[in-house]
């Protein structure tokens, strides 16, 4: 008779036991949204938009300018390279015959 007691009583407690255990588990991980960086020079930031190929309304997240490697933009019209120093894998840049008299971003 105690064995039976003890079944039942197992019977209901596992599966309770599991659903405390793998409801947290299954639950949704909240996502991140991406980081967006705001590149001051319009000229720039289209530069860099073509180069990922985005539209030009299109946001630039951080993520995406760690994976840009190579910038050419020439005759650009570019002043400005603030918002270049989140390109920390950029290996070939050109940015002949622009207006840019501050380098201090590329540092």
């Amino acid at each position: 008779m105690e064995n039976q007691v003890l079944r039942k009583r197992w019977r209901y407690l596992l599966p309770l036991a599991l659903i405390i255990v793998l409801v947290p588990a299954c639950a949704a991980q909240p996502t991140v949204a991406p980081e967006i960086v705001v590149i001051a020079d319009y000229n720039l930031g289209a530069a860099i938009r073509e180069a990922l190929d985005k539209t030009p309304d299109e946001p630039v997240s951080v993520e995406e300018l760690a994976g840009l490697t190579e910038l050419k933009a020439n005759y650009a019209n570019i002043a400005d390279l603030s918002g270049i120093e989140h390109c920390p894998n950029l290996s070939k840049l050109d940015l002949a015959y622009n207006y840019l008299t501050d380098l201090s971003p590329l540092a």
